[in-house]
């Protein structure tokens, strides 16, 4: 087993119970969930593989709203409540959006 790749810390976001670290790991955005208090790091669930453009925490809800994409895929905003749960909103214009 070789050793494990180093991260690179690029943003984090302050929700009421954690912090919420974006690193970079080999190309690939992870999210990791750091709480206040007890408990361990753990890893935030993404929908697939790709890039992070932006991310940002809901104070009171605890939620987090995630701007990512990837090489093969379009642009997708991601929802992650507090419980890991996420859910994508598809950004693509269909034709009659962009027609004048």
């Amino acid at each position: 087993m070789g050793s494990p790749r180093p991260s690179w810390l690029r943003s984090a976001v302050v929700t009421p119970d954690a912090l919420a670290v974006e690193a970079l790991d080999g190309g690939i955005s992870r999210l990791v969930r750091v709480p206040f208090g007890k408990g361990e790091p753990a890893a935030i669930a993404l929908p697939f593989d790709g890039t992070v453009r932006e991310f940002e925490g809901d104070a009171k809800a605890k939620d987090l709203w995630v701007l990512m994409e990837g090489s093969t895929r379009a642009p997708v905003i991601v929802s992650i409540a507090a419980n890991g749960k996420s859910r994508c909103a598809d950004l693509r214009l269909s034709r009659s959006q962009t027609s004048g």
